[in-house]
């Protein structure tokens, strides 16, 4: 019984790990990004006074608030639906083909939050460096 529990339990914790640390740790990358455009362009461009990096913080909350996408209840359910549906539409001699494949793409879940994670990081660090040489040679 311990071991199913672990089992289950183990997405989960993933889980938990990218909410609370992970993405956390990106925002705060992404802020110092924001932060160092904001004073480099946003401050001569529009004349405004330089942003802290607390101030940028927040707003990047603001902002991750305003246009979080959490697909409303109407939408889990369809998904849930549309599983049920399709779950009765599979042969019972196939059933155990789908569910072993279902799992596998259930296993590749994590690399693929790992890779779009990483996409994020790089994409704010090119930005960044491009920020960089565009201020430090061509303004």
């Amino acid at each position: 019984m311990d071991q199913e529990l672990k089992e289950i339990l183990k997405p989960v914790m993933r889980t938990l790990t990218i909410a609370f640390f992970i993405t956390p740790l990106i925002s705060l990358y992404t802020t110092l990004v924001l932060k160092n455009l904001w004073n480099w362009f946003a401050t001569e461009a529009l004349h405004l006074p330089e942003i802290s990096f607390w101030v940028m913080y927040g707003l990047v909350l603001i902002i991750g608030m305003l246009t979080a996408n959490d697909g409303g209840i109407e939408q889990e359910y369809a998904f849930k639906a549309f599983g049920v549906a399709l779950d009765a539409c599979v042969p019972e001699d196939k059933k155990e083909c789908v569910s072993e494949q279902l799992e596998d793409l259930q296993k590749g879940i994590w690399s693929d939050i790992g890779w779009k994670l990483f996409s994020r990081i790089l994409g704010a660090t090119c930005t960044l460096g491009i920020g960089w040489a565009v201020h430090t040679f061509l303004v």
